[in-house]
């Protein structure tokens, strides 16, 4: 390349256009691209690489500076608290897992409505929380409602209607006449 293409390129390149400027910036991004550059300054200050899961959260490594610039230790993902709600059940270990429906030890040996990895308990097996809403809530559609049942949605203050056998419901109060709620389900 001559040395009027190099200038006019370099003063393209940088608003007080230095050739030894853009020798550097055009050397830097190189090595970047080619992962030579400083290790340590690759790692982002300090943040989890790979980053965590839904069910982790980042705890940044501890940065000093030297000599040469910055220097960080690598981050660490740490497990949320068990139960802790996630995409689609509850984190447990770390690990964001489904909502089962086989008896997990816990709930083997717990009374209905026991408390379980963010759900309940109903005869041994952990079942989660729903995320319809309840009897009375304003809705505009049945597929809203736990009742699968909107109701009169003309008349205000009516909403979804109570929950029949074996729908979803938050507490006794959702469910019909004389049901209970139970693992969050109405039960006879």
């Amino acid at each position: 390349m001559d040395a009027d293409r190099f200038d006019s390129l370099a003063r393209s390149r940088t608003t007080s256009g230095s050739r030894r400027r853009a020798l550097t910036t055009a050397l830097a991004g190189s090595l970047g691209l080619l992962g030579l550059a400083h290790p340590n300054k690759a790692m982002g200050g300090g943040a989890c690489k790979p980053a965590c899961t839904e069910c982790q959260t980042c705890k940044k490594g501890k940065c000093h500076k030297t000599n040469h610039g910055k220097v960080c230790k690598k981050g660490k993902c740490e497990a949320k608290a068990e139960g802790t709600g996630c995409s689609v059940g509850s984190c447990q270990s770390g690990n964001c897992l489904a909502a089962t429906t086989s008896a997990p030890p816990f709930c083997a040996s717990q009374p209905d409505n026991t408390d379980c990895n963010g759900g309940r308990c109903r005869a041994g097996v952990c079942h989660p929380r729903p995320t319809c809403p309840g009897f009375k809530t304003p809705c505009a559609s049945n597929a809203q409602c736990c009742s699968d049942n909107c109701g009169d949605t003309v008349t205000p203050g009516s909403g979804c209607l109570c929950s029949q056998p074996g729908e979803p419901c938050y507490t006794t109060t959702d469910c019909c006449l004389t049901l209970r709620c139970i693992g969050y389900s109405c039960i006879v």
